[in-house]
């Protein structure tokens, strides 16, 4: 039984590390370096409530996202609830880490981590939802807004437009394939080597 385990834990492992298994369930995106924004915006995770206008002290709750990038920095503007049981208060700043394959070798294969960069925000409480299955739940925002290098710790660059994937906080987008021009030294064929 243990090997069982171990082996299904390798096999797990070593697919996770392969280049696009993790983009399965990642939503389709443009590449930000390419110039257009990554935006979106959804519901937060765990909110159980159905009559939430009626229900809660703020409406609508609702996460949002948007991501800018350069060669040089990764803009994140974003807001993100969470509902968290009354006793249970913020615990002074929180993160969401930014990962993607810049730095790997576009061949695939067997891949190291993802560069990484992180984004910190101080959550605070905005309100409250009450209902008759799970009581009062606190409703606590934080806001993200700023931009990180587009580095890792050892100056790796974490998004290039060679990226397969960007992640954020744990939402993933997957980018189309990169296409390549001709190789150096290639013959080109323009319009009017072509008519002749």
């Amino acid at each position: 039984m243990l090997r069982l385990s171990i082996a299904s834990g390798l096999l797990f492992t070593g697919c996770a590390l392969i280049p696009g298994y993790g983009n399965l369930m990642a939503k389709s995106a443009a590449n930000p370096l390419k110039g257009e924004p990554i935006v979106l915006n959804e519901a937060p995770e765990g909110l159980p409530f159905t009559k939430g206008e009626q229900l809660c002290t703020i409406w609508p709750i609702e996460n949002s996202f948007r991501v800018t990038a350069t060669d040089s920095e990764i803009c994140l503007d974003a807001t993100v609830h969470k509902l968290r049981q009354p006793q249970f208060g913020a615990s002074g700043s929180e993160g969401i880490d930014v990962a993607s394959d810049g730095t790997m070798d576009s061949n695939g294969g067997v891949v190291a981590t993802p560069a990484r960069q992180r984004f910190e925000a101080r959550p605070h409480k905005i309100g409250t939802c009450t209902d008759d299955t799970r009581g009062t739940q606190s409703i606590w925002v934080s806001e993200y807004k700023g931009c990180v290098p587009n580095a890792d710790g050892l100056g790796k660059p974490v998004l290039t437009k060679r990226s397969t994937f960007l992640e954020i906080g744990g939402k993933r987008w997957k980018f189309p394939a990169p296409t390549e021009g001709p190789a150096t030294g290639a013959p080109t064929v323009s319009s009017t080597t072509a008519a002749k």
